[in-house]
């Protein structure tokens, strides 16, 4: 199945997380963007506010998702740092 980093499926319950963990492991050269917005780990689109298990859970499958992208040897950097770089594009 077709993967893209926007974590949209991720948050409305469409995907595990491992799915793009196994999306960081495929990635070899180049700029891997990981995004989405700020207030879907809080809440739904679909289903609205999370409950407490929910955000918890949520925030411990981000910090999987960064520390394994971390230890695959990538570098972490905001859009915004990566753009103010010589070599960005």
């Amino acid at each position: 199945k077709k993967i893209v980093s926007y974590l949209w499926p991720y948050h409305e319950g469409k995907r595990p997380i491992t799915d793009y963990l196994d999306l960081v492991d495929g990635f070899h050269e180049g700029l891997l963007v990981i995004a989405t917005h700020s207030w879907h780990p809080v809440e739904s689109y679909c289903s609205g506010l999370r409950s407490q298990e929910e955000l918890e859970r949520g925030a411990a499958d981000l910090r999987a998702l960064l520390e394994h992208i971390e230890s695959s040897g990538c570098e972490l950097v905001s859009i915004a740092d990566h753009l103010g770089r010589k070599d960005a594009l």
